[in-house]
């Protein structure tokens, strides 16, 4: 809230003062990954994953503040109001032909409304909030699907994601599908209608190291081929509960389980709730909810999360776009 107000009453000064100032402002959901399947070819563009997930109606606000400068380039870049030397901005910037002989002081502010690392996909959400808002604050005319092809570029070449920008991109509301993987304009999505008035309620216990998973090759062979059965499973019933039955086999399969999400599961299945499975990939999880059974399943979640650690969202559905303020 502190940097909002900073941004605003700087906005003010220079507008008083007759300088230049250009701020611009995007969102982008959220984009839960329940399952998955890497695919690894030699062009970025068609690499990426099939899987299934939910976009949230929550995820990364991103403020850009562009003023004039006689100093050439200077990048500022923060996360929740504390200073990070972000890669994702820096490729970004990169990626749209930004060089350092750019007169202009950039100010680059996400807010990450989800944990960090945790499979909720903030690095392309991140990579497509950033180039949207950059791109208005640049006066750079591109197109939706351009920007989100240079997201999907900057989540490849970073190390963070391989689908997550074709799902974001490429689907709203319900359940999607990524039935055929690629980047923006290659991957096929579908997806699999929800109740409107249903809650995704999720919590994360912290984040996975994803490194050893993504150096082992006759691991990633095995997720690999367990992802296309998952797949092949939804699609011959595409239900919302086969969805999440499909979704938890693979997770148990898959080997991610840690002991204490063992635990709550084994909670949420005696208490006769079965639309949840493990966040792709983090310790963490994700619960579809009818509004009769949210404070249910909420009491569950408590015995081991705190009150501030549970998100309760909605499933999105207008997807990435500009805003008039954060």
């Amino acid at each position: 809230m502190e940097i909002l107000i900073i941004i605003l009453l700087i906005s003010f000064l220079y507008f008083i003062l007759g300088l230049t100032l250009k701020v611009a402002y995007s969102f982008s959901p959220a984009s839960i990954s329940s399952f998955f399947a890497p695919y690894i070819v030699n062009d970025p563009l068609r690499c990426g994953a099939i899987g299934g997930g939910v976009p949230l109606n929550v995820g990364v606000k991103v403020a850009v503040k562009l003023e004039e400068s006689n100093c050439g380039l200077l990048l500022k870049s923060r996360i929740n109001g504390k200073s990070f030397d972000s890669f994702i901005v820096k490729k970004v910037l990169e990626l749209l032909g930004i060089n350092r002989d750019l007169n202009y002081i950039i100010e680059v502010d996400q807010f990450i409304d989800v944990p960090i690392g945790c499979g909720y996909g903030t690095s392309g959400a991140s990579a497509l909030a950033v180039t949207m808002a950059l791109c208005k604050a640049l006066n750079i005319n591109m197109t939706f699907m351009s920007m989100a092809r240079i997201a999907h570029l900057v989540d490849y070449y970073c190390g963070t994601g391989l689908g997550t920008v074709s799902g974001i991109f490429g689907c709203v509301g319900g359940i999607r599908l990524i039935v055929s993987p690629g980047g923006p304009g290659y991957a096929v999505v579908d997806r699999i209608f929800i109740p409107r008035d249903c809650y995704i309620v999720s919590a994360a216990f912290g984040p996975i190291d994803k490194r050893d998973i993504l150096r082992d090759s006759s691991r990633l062979s095995y997720i690999e081929s367990l992802g296309k059965m998952t797949l092949n499973d939804i699609l011959r019933n595409p239900s919302i509960d086969n969805f999440f039955n499909c979704c938890r086999n693979f997770a148990s399969k898959a080997g991610f389980m840690s002991p204490h999400l063992k635990n709550l599961f084994m909670d949420l299945e005696k208490a006769e709730f079965y639309l949840f499975t493990q966040n792709m990939i983090g310790d963490a999880l994700h619960i579809l909810v009818y509004p009769e059974d949210l404070d249910k399943v909420k009491n569950i979640l408590l015995k081991y999360f705190s009150v501030d650690s549970i998100i309760t969202a909605r499933v999105e559905d207008r997807g990435p776009r500009y805003l008039d303020r954060l």
